[in-house]
């Protein structure tokens, strides 16, 4: 009788700390907010970026901010789309911090034969994941409403080129799928006097409190110059593939 007593207590002990680790590992809670002082450690460097795009590529700015001259787009509800981390996108959005950043190889282009290929990259961190939750809410519905349509973006100066520019962009179809926007966009951007023909790939996506917004586009600077590197086309899929997975590192 003794043995069958310690064995119920044996099996009751068993019991209970199975419960106990279940219950321990079912009250995990969200993982902390991502803080500013690591944005830096989100983004893909240089060579990374080469070796998604298979160009050279190199960093033309970076920003720790939104966009002091943000376009005015002729369709105001398609300011997220057609802008990475633009000032009028993410206006009164709550957003605490940025950092932005544009590779290009277009400086080198031209002699190693490379098509255009221009990267811009952001993370822009929210007090709470439900506060970037909401902003990506209010983004699909803002980009779905801009499929298939033209819209037409000034600029005083164009940030890159410091010159006056008029782009013509035609956005086409707008997606969502595994909670990120996924919009192609066709531009044509004249600047002093010459146009530069691209075609982009823009995707948002939230992880944690970090809304992602990545666009990468390539193109021909003339008609005679060399096509960019096939990957570049879905370079922007790969590029938030890595963020993100840098944003759960820093959530851990």
């Amino acid at each position: 009788m003794s043995e069958l007593r310690i064995g119920a207590a044996i099996l009751l002990a068993a019991s209970a700390f199975a419960l106990t680790a279940a219950c321990s590992s079912g009250s995990k809670g969200p993982p902390p907010p991502v803080k500013a002082d690591v944005t830096d450690m989100l983004l893909p460097g240089a060579q990374q970026l080469s070796e998604i795009t298979g160009a050279t590529m190199m960093e033309l700015k970076t920003l720790n901010g939104l966009a002091d001259s943000p376009p005015t787009a002729s369709d105001t509800r398609c300011q997220s789309l057609t802008q990475v981390a633009g000032k009028n996108a993410y206006a009164n959005s709550g957003s605490t911090a940025v950092r932005d950043q544009v590779f290009t190889n277009m400086l080198t282009a031209m002699s190693k034969q490379q098509g255009s290929v221009t990267i811009e990259q952001a993370v822009v961190l929210f007090p709470t994941a439900e506060q970037a939750q909401a902003f990506f809410t209010a983004a699909s519905k803002s980009w779905t409403a801009c499929a298939n349509k033209q819209v037409t973006v000034n600029e005083p100066k164009m940030r890159e080129f410091n010159q006056p520019t008029q782009m013509s962009m035609s956005v086409g179809q707008v997606s969502e799928s595994d909670h990120t926007l996924n919009a192609h966009v066709s531009s044509s951007t004249v600047v002093q006097g010459a146009s530069v023909v691209q075609n982009c790939q823009h995707l948002l996506t939230v992880d944690n409190n970090v809304v992602i917004d990545v666009s990468a586009c390539s193109g021909k600077m003339a008609d005679n110059a060399p096509s960019a590197p096939p990957q570049a086309a879905d370079a922007a899929v790969t590029i938030v593939r890595e963020i993100v997975a840098n944003v759960d590192a820093q959530s851990q």
